[in-house]
């Protein structure tokens, strides 16, 4: 198994840029960065701050998981998990048009993007009880987090109206490099046009032909078979199904 970056790390400050306008042609940025431990439900935590010490939350990592307990809440809500494989479910939180609310998604694609030398493995997430499960709900990418805002993530598909993920560093050290940023903004761009693809083409194949011997399709859009499937997420009779 590779190296696991962490997500806490002393030193670390994320630069998170705001929008002045719906037009996008303006925006200021504003720091989160970890300050201070405090012990919230017997959980010892790292605080983070933003902007002028302002608290923002705590955050605790454990294993390739973080979790989040936001400001006078003593309930830990799921933040990452950077252990999670294609197919899996997770409910992490989400700030989505408006307040701080859980939102179950499955676990669309994890890939291995080479950042300076380092591997670092970046998650793709999609919403499986809202509207828009055909998109990608969000971005984890290790050590980083999200690339919209590390804490009450706002999900993609109602940015850029609010805020995106200008710059991560510690210390001198650039983690969320140009580099990064445009080898997952295009991942983002095939993955998106491969969901969609799915949804014009295999979707309607199986909808006009639901039987009893309908096929079941993997996201590529290939047949495989109405046996028994390995685990992943499939397309059958116009629904997405996991296997677990």
């Amino acid at each position: 198994m590779s190296y696991y970056h962490p997500f806490i790390e002393e030193g670390k400050v994320w630069k998170v840029a705001h929008y002045r306008n719906e037009l996008l042609t303006d925006y200021w940025t504003e720091n989160y960065y970890f300050e201070g431990d405090t012990v919230i439900a017997d959980i010892h935590c790292v605080k983070m701050m933003h902007g002028d010490a302002e608290y923002t939350g705590a955050v605790h990592e454990e294993g390739m998981k973080v979790g989040y307990f936001a400001p006078g809440s003593q309930s830990e809500a799921l933040l990452y998990d950077f252990g999670v494989k294609v197919g899996d479910i997770v409910t992490p939180l989400m700030d989505y048009l408006g307040g701080n609310k859980t939102y179950k998604c499955v676990i669309t694609d994890v890939l291995t993007i080479n950042n300076d030398g380092e591997n670092l493995r970046c998650i793709f997430l999609s919403p499986i009880e809202l509207d828009y499960q055909n998109q990608i709900f969000g971005v984890w990418v290790e050590s980083v987090g999200s690339i919209v805002c590390p804490v009450a993530d706002v999900p993609l598909i109602i940015t850029p109206v609010g805020q995106f993920l200008d710059g991560c560093v510690v210390g001198e050290k650039e983690l969320y490099t140009a580099g990064l940023r445009s080898a997952i903004n295009e991942t983002i761009q095939k993955v998106g046009a491969r969901k969609t693809a799915i949804h014009d083409t295999p979707f309607q194949q199986i909808v006009n032909c639901k039987s009893a011997n309908s096929k079941c399709y993997d996201l590529s859009g290939r047949p495989v078979g109405n046996g028994p499937l390995p685990r992943g997420v499939y397309i059958k009779d116009g629904r997405k199904m996991v296997v677990k």
